[in-house]
């Protein structure tokens, strides 16, 4: 869901653009940066009436905070839980995409073969 909170609803002087993305979406999110050819955004035509649409692109950390004029400053400092958790995610991810990727290339080899 992608909505416009204003000032009086958002405890600041310019308007936030809010994007819930449910726990599925963002998983599935997640899994596109370990995913060979994917665009890596997911997109919502569900806003409000001012907007397009909303996209939403996920960059791996090292090429989203080498460009710091274009992002901010770099990365802050995480809660040690959400860190330990943060990575623990990310090497499943890791994980599984490369055991998807070596069986897409057994697939592949075996459909040469045949």
């Amino acid at each position: 869901m992608v909505r416009v909170l204003y000032a009086d609803q958002a405890d600041t002087a310019k308007p936030v653009l809010d994007i819930a993305l449910s726990e599925r979406n963002l998983l599935v999110l997640l899994t596109k940066l370990y995913t060979p050819g994917s665009a890596c955004t997911i997109q919502s035509g569900d806003v409000p009436d001012d907007f397009g649409y909303a996209q939403i692109r996920v960059e791996p950390d090292d090429y989203h905070y080498q460009f710091p004029t274009r992002d901010g400053a770099a990365a802050g400092a995480m809660h040690p839980f959400s860190e330990a958790v943060a990575a623990a995610i990310k090497m499943a991810l890791q994980q599984d995409a490369s055991v998807l990727t070596e069986d897409e290339g057994s697939r592949s080899s075996s459909a040469a073969e045949d």
